[in-house]
């Protein structure tokens, strides 16, 4: 549980930062990446291990035990040695596949029980559909969203899960 909240913003910050990923392992060596060779990452907290696929067909297999850190380029908004704020009671794990057509599944954990709304949205703002409202227990979730079914076009949508007043929300891709 220790590196669960990091690995999520890496995956969620790799996938939307314009520059450089760095991981730094326990070891104190660093690996460096360029974002736009970065086809997709997988998180698997079963197995304890981040997957970052590259766009060469190679890829990256590191386990949750031997990372110290992972952060960003300055375009990312989190610089190295620096802490991103994270809302507690809920950790949304990035939709898989992303980008999808036309379903994906929504993963994230809940902190506390309680009533809890995950809603998708538009780039323009609109909510498009709500995919659960009402009581959820604490622990790990699983939503599916058929996009087909809301007539949805191609394009970024955005999920939000919020519980009480925390939100927490991230970007999908939905290409047809």
């Amino acid at each position: 549980m220790k590196y669960f909240i990091p690995v999520l913003l890496a995956i969620i910050f790799v996938l939307f930062a314009q520059d450089k990923f760095r991981v730094k392992m326990s070891d104190n060596s660093v690996k460096e990446y360029d974002v736009d060779r970065i086809e997709d990452v997988t998180f698997s907290n079963i197995t304890g291990y981040i997957k970052v696929n590259m766009s060469d067909g190679s890829y990256k297999i590191y386990s949750f035990y031997d990372l110290q850190n992972m952060t960003f380029s300055e375009f990312s908004g989190i610089e190295e040695g620096e802490e991103a704020a994270v809302p507690e009671g809920i950790s949304l794990i990035t939709n898989y596949p992303n980008p999808f057509n036309p379903e994906t599944v929504i993963e994230f954990t809940l902190h506390d029980p309680g009533i809890t709304r995950v809603e998708i949205y538009n780039t323009n703002g609109q909510k498009i559909e709500t995919l659960h409202d009402g009581k959820l227990n604490n622990g790990l979730h699983k939503i599916k969203w058929n996009a087909s079914e809301s007539a949805a076009s191609s394009g970024t949508y955005l999920v939000k899960v919020i519980q009480n007043e925390k939100v927490k929300s991230s970007r999908m891709l939905l290409l047809k």
